[in-house]
């Protein structure tokens, strides 16, 4: 008898020991698979900035440093921990250039970003994409906790390969860093559920505070904190010093983490004011109820697919009417957080990136609901099989999607090909008007104009640094197309602006009149249009004039 129980207990031993294994490996690769998608297309654009908001977080850290100054002077998201990660990066790439012989001075390292700046680039990206794979690993232990390690590593997946965590895993933006904080944060939420312990509180505090100062939307994860003290063990006047315990925690590691937030108080306050402005071409909201029908029945079904979605309010109904209050704890920050972002007055798809993890984990819950409660119907193992193919079609469905993203991204960039084809074709000298988003060029081939104050304008090839001109100004400005002839124009390059205005027009008809107007004088010679999957691919027209003998 007592050998057939240790027996028994060594082949139990054996089967957890195996189940594990089979875990981690999965878990492994699931991590792989994040990693892999997110290094994909890393250096899409480059050595072009084909996205200026990256320059945004990369000046202020290349500006402390230059000027030895630890406050970064720019607060509108506020992405302080952002910058003061980047600042370390360039402060280590240029220490450890600088010891190998590769850059003399930091002037030398100054005019061979100014030449290149790749290289803050990629180390930039890289950063933001690991901490995307971190938000896999943290979605894993969370979706385990509340369920099993299968629902972990679902939910994992469903991270992993979202398209548009993806993509903006591959920009130096401040999304994917508040999510993973975030995440952190409703971690030790879950522990302070489970114990009396103050470590969780001052922990959950200590990350919601770096949420906070990396994005200020990230301020309502207080509530999951509120929440979880609520429904932590202990008498009420135990919760409430805990609770107050996490509050100091969270205004100490903010300010810890971002002192010039406070102390430079009127610029905090003059970034804020240009964060919380009301319109925006392309980007304007339409009022709380359509910005959130828009969420849900655009970026969210685009991500995750419409079945998806069924299936996600399926996993969402679960928790919050299931009688776990763990369950219920994780859906307090992804609903309190749809309900701000949509009563903003602007809206942008990528505002959804700290939910993807959450939706993940209800796509999770959703699944293994379905499971259980086909296991109570006749011949289980059948109908489970049969239930598994839906969700399993929408796995593939957003496994598609993200490899298509992922080819077009790694592709060439239209602005690319429009630069190409530029100097192959426009001689060398020629006058040519340009405007935002069309392609980066040398600085002293052509010369250059631009819209300004609705007035063209010769753009001073000495106040660019380094050798590539990067265009602004939107062409729609122009007020009196008469300027083309005076300034003898023989080429102009719309871009991106004219799409947007385009699909506002009613708001901006005078923007639209002015491209109509300076497009019907001109003979179109090149035209590319973006691949529908490439993120930031943006259509390039290039239009020919007479020069100074056009007929207006």
């Amino acid at each position: 008898m007592a050998l057939s129980f240790s027996l028994g207990q060594k082949i139990q031993s054996a089967r957890v020991r195996l189940a594990h294994a089979k875990v981690t490996t999965l878990l492994v690769l699931v991590v792989l698979l994040a990693l892999g998608l997110r290094l994909w297309g890393l250096d899409f654009g480059l050595p072009y900035v084909y996205d200026p908001d990256e320059d945004d977080f990369i000046r202020p850290a290349l500006l402390m440093l230059a000027e030895r100054s630890p406050n970064p002077g720019y607060f509108q998201h506020p992405g302080s921990t952002t910058i003061y990660m980047l600042s370390v990066t360039y402060a280590l790439i240029f220490g450890v250039g600088f010891v190998l012989g590769v850059f003399d001075s930091p002037e030398m390292f100054e005019n061979m970003l100014n030449q290149d700046p790749s290289l803050v680039f990629l180390a930039g990206r890289l950063e933001v994409a690991l901490f995307g794979v971190a938000t896999v690993v943290c979605v894993y232990f969370i979706g385990r906790r509340l369920a099993n390690p299968y629902v972990g590593l679902l939910a994992a997946l469903g991270t992993a390969i979202s398209p548009l965590h993806v993509w903006i895993s591959h920009l130096i933006r401040t999304d994917v860093m508040m999510g993973f904080f975030v995440l952190v944060t409703v971690w030790f939420c879950l522990r302070i559920t489970e114990t009396s312990s103050w470590r969780h509180s001052v922990l959950a505090g200590i990350f919601a505070g770096l949420a906070v100062v990396t994005k200020y939307p990230a301020v309502v994860v207080v509530l999951t904190i509120v929440t979880a003290h609520l429904l932590s063990p202990g008498n009420g006047r135990n919760r409430f010093v805990r609770l107050v315990e996490s509050g100091v925690a969270t205004v100490v590691a903010a300010f810890v983490a971002s002192p010039f937030l406070f102390l430079d108080w009127q610029e905090t306050l003059r970034d804020v004011s240009i964060e919380m402005r009301s319109e925006h071409v392309s980007s304007t909201g339409e009022g709380f109820l359509r910005n959130l029908f828009w969420y849900i029945s655009e970026p969210m079904a685009n991500d995750f697919t419409v079945i998806g979605l069924v299936i996600i309010a399926f996993g969402l109904a679960t928790c919050l009417t299931f009688r776990n209050p763990r369950k219920l704890l994780v859906c307090v920050f992804p609903l309190a957080l749809l309900l701000f972002i949509s009563n903003l007055g602007l809206r942008h798809m990528r505002w959804l990136v700290p939910l993807v993890p959450f939706a993940a984990l209800f796509f999770a819950f959703g699944v293994q609901q379905i499971v259980t409660q086909l296991a109570r119907q006749p011949r289980p193992r059948t109908v489970i099989t049969l239930g598994a193919v839906v969700p399993a079609l929408v796995v593939a469905a957003i496994a598609y999607n993200v490899a298509l993203q992922g080819i077009a991204l790694a592709g060439t960039h239209t602005r690319t090909l429009a630069r190409e084809w530029m100097l192959a074709n426009i001689p060398e000298g020629s006058r040519i008007l340009v405007e935002a988003y069309t392609p980066q060029l040398p600085k002293d081939y052509y010369a250059f104009y631009h819209v300004v104050e609705k007035r063209v304008e010769r753009h001073d090839p000495d106040v660019t640094r380094g050798d590539t001109f990067r265009p602004g100004g939107v062409i729609g400005f122009l007020e009196n197309r008469d300027e083309l002839s005076e300034y003898c124009i023989e080429y102009f390059v719309i871009g991106w602006f004219y799409e947007r205005y385009g699909q506002e027009k009613e708001s901006y008809p005078e923007v639209m009149v002015g491209y109509e107007q300076v497009i019907e004088i001109g003979d179109l010679v090149f035209e590319v249009q973006p691949n529908p999957r490439q993120p930031n691919g943006f259509p390039v027209r290039i239009y020919q004039l007479d020069g100074c003998n056009q007929e207006l």
